[in-house]
C-alpha cells in the first residue's frame, strides 16, 4: 500500500487535489528559481567583500614568531 493508496480512503478528490497543487507547484518553483538568481550576484558580492575584510584582518594580526616585549 503506498501513501497515495492510504490518502485517496480520506479524500475522494485526491487525483483531482493532487493534480492541481502540481500545476500550482509548476510557477511557484520557477518564481523562487528566478529569485534565487537574481539574488546570487549580491550574495556573490557580499561574500567576496567579506572575504576581503578577512584578508585585512589577518594581516593585521601579530605573528606569533615574533618576540614578546
Amino acid at each position: 500500500m503506498t501513501v497515495r493508496d492510504m490518502a485517496r480512503k480520506d479524500d475522494p478528490n485526491f487525483d483531482r487535489n493532487f493534480q492541481r497543487q502540481m500545476a500550482q507547484t509548476g510557477p511557484m518553483m520557477r518564481q523562487s528559481m528566478k529569485a534565487l538568481g537574481d539574488a546570487i550576484p549580491a550574495m556573490m558580492q557580499g561574500l567576496s567583500q567579506a572575504g576581503k575584510a578577512l584578508e585585512r584582518a589577518a594581516a593585521n594580526m601579530p605573528d606569533p614568531t615574533y618576540p614578546k616585549r
